[in-house]
């Protein structure tokens, strides 16, 4: 028990170390308690899209056809697939173009926004792989045998998953505690100072937060904080970006 107390306070710790690093002050607030359904008007099907970055939250609404919805759903399945198969830091960053790319191609991405930007957004202040390895050295042995990473990019897909944007920095809540426990289920992929981390199947963000953030959720489990990139509101909701920290139990 010791042992794992010493761990939460050793991961804190490296939190705070690197918010000045990896977070910057916003001016929106994102308050979405579910991702929102897509809402279908004939042939053309409403997608939510929000994008993340330092200055805010830019919310945008895509009219795509079913094709299109059913060829978002193929990228991240690729996209888990290929990352999987991934062993280098290098090479999930190659895989995050590709999907990045595909995005695109398929009018998936808002209008105005160029493959160059969103590639940008996603993997700008990359780590360096020898730091990763003395990291993950130092403190693998230390935390839970869990998905836990710091300056990463990231990538998932799952249920019960919330990005909220709050003044200082945006938090990923994977699961809720309403009338029992509501775990997020699905899958969540990160490379950073801990190298590659991944895992598929039900989980929990590791900070049990009782305060109403998003309002209407009172009890949630955060399970990032410092998310910047994009989200697709689909159910489950899908998301591509970078994180100050990550950290996730298996249920």
């Amino acid at each position: 028990m010791q042992r794992n107390l010493f761990s939460k306070i050793l991961a804190v710790g490296i939190v705070v170390l690197f918010l000045g690093v990896g977070i910057h002050p916003v001016f929106a607030i994102e308050d979405k308690t579910s991702a929102e359904l897509l809402t279908k008007d004939d042939d053309i099907i409403k997608m939510p899209v929000s994008i993340h970055t330092s200055e805010g939250i830019q919310r945008h609404t895509l009219e795509l056809t079913n094709q299109q919805v059913e060829e978002l759903d193929k990228i991240f399945d690729k996209l888990k697939v290929d990352l999987w198969n991934s062993d280098s830091h290098y090479e999930v960053s190659e895989v995050y173009k590709e999907a990045i790319v595909s995005l695109s191609e398929n009018g998936l991405l808002p209008d105005g926004l160029s493959v160059e930007e969103a590639q940008e957004l996603v993997l700008k202040n990359t780590f360096n792989q020898r730091l990763g390895k003395l990291f993950s050295y130092l403190f693998n042995g230390l935390l839970p045998k869990t998905v836990k990473n710091f300056i990463c990019i990231v990538a998932g897909k799952s249920t019960n998953t919330y990005i909220v944007g709050l003044p200082l920095f945006r938090i990923i809540i994977h699961g809720t505690r309403s009338y029992g426990m509501h775990e997020a289920v699905g899958w969540i992929h990160t490379t950073g100072l801990l190298l590659i981390q991944k895992l598929e199947g039900s989980f929990l963000g590791e900070i049990y937060y009782q305060g109403g953030v998003p309002p209407s959720i009172p009890v949630n489990y955060w399970g990032g904080i410092g998310f910047r990139g994009f989200v697709f509101n689909t159910t489950p909701i899908s998301y591509i970006g970078r994180a100050t920290w990550i950290w996730v139990e298996e249920i």
